[in-house]
């Protein structure tokens, strides 16, 4: 469901990716923090632009000199700001790792096609020539990618530039709450006990096969829905997990109650035409749970064979009727 999150409309603008590629050379004269042995560096990096966690290179034990040769890629913007985090650390079996020290680089430095090599040290050039001082190697180096595009968000409050993905869900969840019905209709059970029946004991129509045969039947190049089980694990594990569904499914129907875990789902956009900075250019597609399609198909099933054998509707009804086309 969209809710309204109150925010004002931002408007998107279509920035080309870059390829950015850090080499952590080599590091020189690290002093150990331990009494006994020498250093056993690595390097840490974070780029939050770029990267949700950070990234580091192997450990290089017992030497004060580490050499690495480790590559990095992140994809970045270069309209957005760009901030790397280098950080020399010393491993620790035992505590918490040592940070030998910690550099800020500005990646707005490297332009597209230029490799730039930085030596990071702890004291200015001066200092450096008279005494050997910790420093860290790195090499910079930046691409544009072809076609290959990404939204960003143009605030109206700053005329900021972000690529999180948070505030790009935030401009779309604004959008279509503004343009969906928040009406749920009235409250308690929409669906009216039919006269003269006995619901209470109705039976989910289905049996291990039909369940069985409808997980077979699952396409394995979908995507996973939210719980991240994805349609080729359970269509390769079919023969156990027939009777648990239907066990799960008889539960359901039995109690009136749909899983929790059936109501979630993970909305994509999908483009459909027009320009690509308008966010109602784009169609949600909630992708929901796949053992609750199972169980769906099943009821559907159900009613369609009731209406067939009871001749609810007509040989004129084509609308919605499997086989039969509206034109």
């Amino acid at each position: 469901m969209f809710r309204a999150t109150g925010n004002p409309p931002a408007k998107m603008k279509f920035c080309p990716l870059h390829m950015l590629s850090v080499r952590i050379i080599q590091a020189k004269n690290i002093k150990s923090r331990d009494l006994l042995t020498a250093s056993d560096c690595y390097v840490r990096l974070w780029l939050p632009s770029a990267s949700k966690g950070k990234l580091q290179t192997k450990t290089i034990k017992n030497s004060d000199n580490p050499v690495w040769n480790e590559t990095f890629y992140f994809r970045i913007q270069r309209e957005v700001e760009n901030i790397l985090e280098l950080a020399v650390c010393d491993e620790d079996p035992v505590t918490k790792d040592d940070v030998q020290f910690t550099v800020l680089f500005n990646v707005a430095r490297v332009r597209p096609g230029e490799t730039i090599r930085e030596t990071f040290a702890l004291k200015s050039e001066t200092e450096r020539c008279t005494k050997k001082w910790e420093s860290l190697e790195v090499e910079f180096w930046m691409e544009r990618m072809q076609y290959r595009n990404i939204i960003c968000l143009f605030q109206y409050e700053d005329d900021h530039l972000t690529n999180r993905e948070k505030d790009m869900a935030e401009t779309f969840n604004a959008f279509f709450a503004s343009v969906f019905n928040t009406d749920d209709g009235p409250r308690g059970s929409q669906c009216p006990e039919p006269e003269g029946h006995d619901c209470e004991h109705d039976q989910l129509p289905a049996d291990p096969e039909t369940v069985w045969d409808l997980v077979l039947q699952l396409d394995p190049y979908k995507s996973m829905w939210p719980d991240g089980i994805h349609p080729r694990i359970l269509k390769e594990l079919s023969d156990g997990i027939a009777k648990p569904l239907l066990m799960i499914f008889k539960q359901c129907w039995e109690s009136r109650e749909v899983l929790d875990d059936c109501k979630l789902a993970n909305v994509v956009l999908v483009f459909k035409k027009g320009k690509k900075e308008h966010p109602g250019n784009y169609k949600p597609v909630s992708l929901t749970s796949v053992p609750g399609k199972v169980m769906e198909k099943i009821i559907l099933g159900s009613i369609e064979k009731h209406l067939k054998d009871n001749v609810v509707t007509g040989q004129s009804q084509h609308g919605l009727m499997r086989g039969k086309t509206c034109l």
